[in-house]
């Protein structure tokens, strides 16, 4: 937010860009509940949808309100971004 307080305020959207005002239209929107269901025989469905959040929490709120509307078993898949090297061995 600028400090200059003559810029606060609504900034108006183009006319081409939707808008919502609750979480349910947004994934709504995103992620139509009857595609949502049918996600995992569609390796693709997430390719083309993205959401921007600031916060890791965020995320993870997101992602389990997600998981809540698709059907099947789910998979979590973990990863680690460090490696376990010997003292004395380096590259």
């Amino acid at each position: 937010m600028p400090y200059d307080t003559a810029f606060h305020g609504r900034i108006p959207l183009p006319a081409g860009i939707k808008q919502v005002f609750t979480e349910k239209a947004f994934y709504g929107l995103l992620f139509p509940e009857t595609e949502l269901r049918q996600a995992h025989l569609h390796p693709g469905f997430f390719g083309s949808r993205v959401v921007l959040a600031m916060r890791n929490d965020t995320v993870s709120e997101i992602n389990d309100d997600l998981l809540n509307g698709m059907t099947g078993t789910l998979q979590e898949f973990l990863a680690v971004d460090t490696a376990d090297v010997p003292s004395g061995r380096r590259r």
